[in-house]
């Protein structure tokens, strides 16, 4: 499992979040099997004032080029910090863009840099 979390600028009206996700299969790199979305105000409790959102993948084991997976936030969930969580369908997860859409003011944009996040990767075997 994958596991970070995004501060936004301010608090949010939060309808949709998309990644960016390599699809490289035929490397052991896939897009994630599921993801969970918690949401905070302050940072330290999370899901206090609404329910994670919970999303499963379609597996593609055909085309292999990179796609935005798109998670629909239904109803919008108003927050500042947001804990993503990925579960890995192959052996990796390659992400370059995440993006937040919001009620009121369009999308704000996270990249985030495979060497940043190169600490922060777990995987584990199916067997573990």
């Amino acid at each position: 499992m994958l596991v970070t979390v995004f501060r936004l600028d301010s608090t949010r009206s939060l309808t949709a979040v998309r990644i960016h996700c390599n699809n490289a299969f035929g490397r052991d790199v896939g897009v994630f099997s599921s993801a969970e979305l918690h949401f905070s105000i302050g940072g330290k409790v999370f899901d206090v004032r609404s329910q994670p959102v919970y999303y499963m993948a379609a597996r593609d084991a055909v085309v292999e080029q990179p796609r935005y997976v798109t998670v629909p936030i239904e109803p919008p969930r108003a927050a500042r910090f947001v804990r993503l969580l990925l579960y890995f369908d192959r052996r990796w997860i390659m992400i370059s863009e995440v993006h937040f859409d919001t009620g009121t003011s369009g999308h704000a944009v996270f990249t985030l840099k495979m060497r940043e996040m190169a600490g922060k990767c777990e995987t584990r075997n199916a067997g573990d």
